[in-house]
């Protein structure tokens, strides 16, 4: 692994364009369901998404050469209900009818359905292409564990695909334990994804 400098920090305002980037790189396959291969388009959603939140408390970001290069976004049942409930017509507002549709869409598919009151859960974490292998992905799962802790959380929990073994996999490998499988039909139906596995770390 080749070693490169970076900083985990708290995300701001403009950091969104940098997020929006990692994220849709991130997670390729999700987005061309909506999106086709107008990445580009992708990005300026997820950035004006993330423009409308109140606040960005639980979103953190590596940083490399003043570039965001991964991101990792947090919440706890408390944090949920005060951001996170942006309304479909502000969506429309910002986005247009067809496009703000599908942003309030992938924002709910990013949500988990329920969240344990001891656990922190992870939304997504992502780590751009290009800075993958670089221990910024167990540097950011670092961090998430430091703000569960921080919000007195006894675990920190997260929902992976069941078909993304190697996810899986060092999910498992970091310590993380499945507890459930859930299945979802309309995940199931726009992408081909219908169990999620969830997983929980206990927290030292």
């Amino acid at each position: 692994m080749n070693k490169i400098k970076f900083i985990i920090r708290e995300a701001n305002k403009s950091d969104t364009e940098g997020i929006a980037k990692v994220v849709v790189d991130a997670f390729a396959e999700k987005f061309r369901v909506f999106f086709g291969r107008r990445k580009e388009r992708a990005e300026e959603i997820i950035a004006k998404s993330l423009s409308l939140e109140d606040f960005l408390e639980g979103i953190f970001v590596a940083e490399v050469d003043n570039e965001v290069a991964g991101t990792i976004n947090l919440e706890t049942k408390e944090m949920k209900g005060a951001r996170g409930n942006i309304p479909l017509s502000l969506f429309i507002k910002n986005l247009g009818i067809s496009e703000g549709i599908k942003a309030s869409l992938i924002k709910f598919f990013m949500l988990h359905e329920s969240f344990d009151s001891d656990s922190c859960y992870i939304v997504y974490i992502g780590v751009s292409s290009e800075a993958r292998g670089k221990g910024i992905g167990k540097a950011l799962l670092q961090r998430g564990e430091d703000f569960a802790r921080e919000k007195g959380r006894r675990y920190l929990s997260l929902a992976v695909a069941s078909n993304n073994d190697i996810a899986h996999r060092l999910y498992q490998k970091v310590g993380f334990k499945d507890i459930k499988s859930n299945k979802n039909i309309l995940t199931k139906l726009i992408f081909g994804i219908g169990t999620w596995i969830y997983m929980k770390k206990e927290l030292s």
